[in-house]
């Protein structure tokens, strides 16, 4: 079938296929061969679902391509949806057109936004509604004629579009439908067709309008793979799995490409298989591979512990064992080898600790476990856990990130609006928000700049009510802005107080030292948008399930596989609809078929039996019955649900302790 795929000339081809059949591996192959073929690089775009995705592709077709067309690989466009919206939204010609700059908010910057729509007087219930509903068509690209709005929602549509574009910004579920509705306009017609050939990789997890502008920036050829069973919300809030399944059905010629033999761990596949059996998977996009019968409790196991501390500190000493005793192994394998190696054979034998990937459900989880393996000896990275942070802004000592980043913000670029909103609603229950309004009011009944206005809170007092409050705020920004322009590196970042925030740990790992404001800011902006791994191959890396999208690895230690965890606890709430249940069940075992496929050699789900109540009620897990031991209050809890669906399939499970004891590494 891979022959079939890399014959393929015509216009539109789509792959689908089972997980782990080869689906990437055919677009790093075709994309190798474009280029074999003499292709520009640099029109040849592909699309992954995130950032992590992005990389793992890009690191993956240098490693496939000759040593001479490795230069051509890394010129290749690789990029996610949402970027390559806003490279064409960031035209000249599609400012002018849109009226609008693509200044994406991060979820954090997004916290104010939502305070200042508050503003209108709405309910909390019904502003959430309206703006979900209005995500939710934007993202489905449906025509703005077709949409059920009333006067409110057109009234709050009109706010919206007034504070965004007054601040600069843009909010990154309208960017793809702008950009395909700019790159179907007269106006827009000379960035269509950009690109000689377009691939996109887990076409499944895009939202419509970014499928629609991928498909738009095709000169000869696109090529979509996937498989609507592994759709993950982490390219958009709304993907749109109909666009995979329908994309042969839709559109004349499409060539459509099969692959139903998956080449992962026999007993992960036959798991996987399990799972596509419930809720809303079809079982159409499992492998054909035969059931194993030959079963490996090394490689392939469910481990019960006691507490979460055991669990943590036993099950990182066990990953300490194994690595080691990897390495160990290998060493003796070469030792034993007669005939002379390549360098490239000793690089691929190498036992890498990046290959090794620890699955966590939240960042309390994602500390312990760094904590922990730190403790160890490893080098640790938990980019694929924390993403972009949030905090509470009416607090600044509950969110020391956001302060940080906006003080970088403003010392990258002073006159940034969407920054001098955080700014100025920092530390105050309310945001600001009703004097950031009175404030977006006075400039626009002044002709003014926004930013202008904000300028003359400083001199002026008697512009609004309480005005002098944002003045105050304002000429506190300017003085941080003069005492610490000219700063580089790791001393801008002490002085914007963020040398020990974990957030910014994957920024201090990629800098040299003498990057300055500017640079600064737009490396952690792609931080915070699209992360990625550290360029280290001795670091292990902590992730939640959604971010294994796209990657593999050698080893897979899933933690606190619990109800309440894996699924979310809303898949248990009595007071939930079924609909809701139901959703929730659905998108969490989509994230855990995509995260236990992920394994190449070891899968071990871990998850313990009780809790302090405590920990357990405030980190949502469910709770069976609690119970009191010596005095203390105890949350019982149990495996996670698809455990259980998958049955026959599951693995073993097997107690801690005898677990370390029958595999202790010799």
């Amino acid at each position: 079938m891979m022959e079939d795929i890399l014959a393929f000339t015509g216009r539109m081809a789509k792959i689908e296929g089972a997980p782990r059949s080869g689906k990437t591996e055919a677009i790093i192959r075709y994309t190798a061969q474009l280029l074999a073929q003499g292709t520009d690089p640099q029109k040849i775009l592909v699309v992954a679902s995130n950032g992590f995705s992005v990389q793992a592709l890009r690191d993956r077709l240098v490693s496939f391509v000759p040593e001479d067309q490795k230069d051509a690989a890394q010129h290749v466009h690789i990029t996610t949806a949402l970027e390559e919206c806003v490279r064409v939204l960031n035209t000249k010609d599609a400012r002018e057109s849109t009226g609008r700059i693509p200044r994406l908010l991060t979820r954090a910057e997004y916290l104010f936004f939502l305070e200042d729509i508050r503003t209108t007087g709405e309910t909390n219930r019904k502003l959430r509604n309206m703006v979900s509903y209005f995500y939710h068509e934007m993202e489905n690209y449906t025509p703005f004629d077709d949409w059920m709005v009333g006067v409110p929602e057109k009234n709050l549509l009109k706010i919206i579009r007034t504070i965004l574009t007054s601040r600069n910004a843009m909010l990154p579920s309208e960017a793809p439908m702008l950009a395909a509705d700019f790159l179907k306009s007269d106006a827009g017609s000379a960035y269509a067709k950009h690109y000689d050939v377009v691939l996109c990789d887990d076409f499944q997890n895009l939202s419509h309008a970014q499928q629609v502008s991928m498909c738009l920036l095709a000169k000869d050829r696109v090529i979509v793979a996937g498989n609507p069973n592994e759709t993950l919300q982490i390219a958009c809030r709304h993907p749109y799995p109909q666009g995979f399944t329908e994309f042969d059905t839709l559109r004349r010629g499409v060539e459509v490409f099969k692959l139903q033999q998956s080449f992962g761990d026999a007993q992960i596949i036959a798991m996987a298989n399990a799972l596509a059996h419930h809720g809303d998977m079809n079982p159409a996009y499992a492998s054909t591979n035969e059931a194993p019968t030959n079963l490996n409790d090394q490689t392939f196991c469910a481990v019960k512990w006691a507490t979460p501390e055991e669990e943590a500190n036993e099950l990182t000493k066990y990953i300490r064992l194994v690595l080691d005793g990897d390495k160990d192994r290998t060493d003796i394998d070469k030792k034993l080898h007669r005939a002379p190696k390549t360098e490239s054979d000793e690089q691929q034998e190498e036992i890498f600790e990046g290959r090794t990937c620890v699955v966590v459900p939240n960042k309390t989880w994602a500390l312990m476990a760094k904590n922990l393996l730190e403790k160890r000896g490893f080098e640790v990275s938990c980019a694929g856990a924390f993403g972009q942070f949030t905090g509470d802004p009416r607090d600044t000592n509950r969110a020391r990130a956001l302060v940080a980043y906006t003080k970088l913000a403003l010392l990258a670029h002073p006159q940034d609006l969407t920054s001098w909103r955080s700014w100025c609603g920092f530390n105050d229950h309310l945001t600001r928000s009703n004097f950031w309004l009175s404030l977006q009011n006075y400039a626009q009944e002044h002709e003014m700049d926004l930013y202008d206005a904000l300028s003359h809170t400083m001199s002026d007092s008697s512009m609004f009510l309480r005005s002098e409050e944002l003045g105050k705020r304002f000429e506190e920004g300017q003085e941080f802005i003069k005492h610490n322009t000219g700063r580089h590196g790791f001393d801008l970042l002490r002085a914007v107080g963020a040398l020990d925030l974990i957030e910014f740990e994957p920024l201090q790992q990629r800098i040299v030292g003498d990057e300055n404001a500017e640079q600064m800011f737009d490396l952690m902006r792609r931080e915070i948008m699209a992360p990625t791994w550290p360029m280290n191959p001795h670091a292990i890396h902590i992730s939640t399930m959604e971010n294994l999208s796209g990657c593999e690895y050698d080893n897979v230690f899933f933690m606190a596989a619990i109800d309440g965890f894996v699924p979310r606890q809303g898949a248990f709430e009595v007071v939930s609809t079924d609909e809701t249940r139901d959703r929730i069940l659905n998108e969490d075992r989509r994230k855990f078929l995509c995260a236990i496929s992920k394994a190449n050699k070891r899968l071990i789900i871990s998850f313990f039996r009780r809790s302090n109540l405590e920990l357990a009620a405030r980190t949502n897990m469910q709770i069976v019955r609690v119970k009191s031991e010596d005095g203390k209050r105890i949350a019982l809890t149990r495996p996670s649900h698809y455990l259980e669906e998958a049955g026959n399939a599951a693995p073993s499970t097997i107690g801690g302790q005898a677990f370390l004891g029958k595999f202790e590494i010799e």
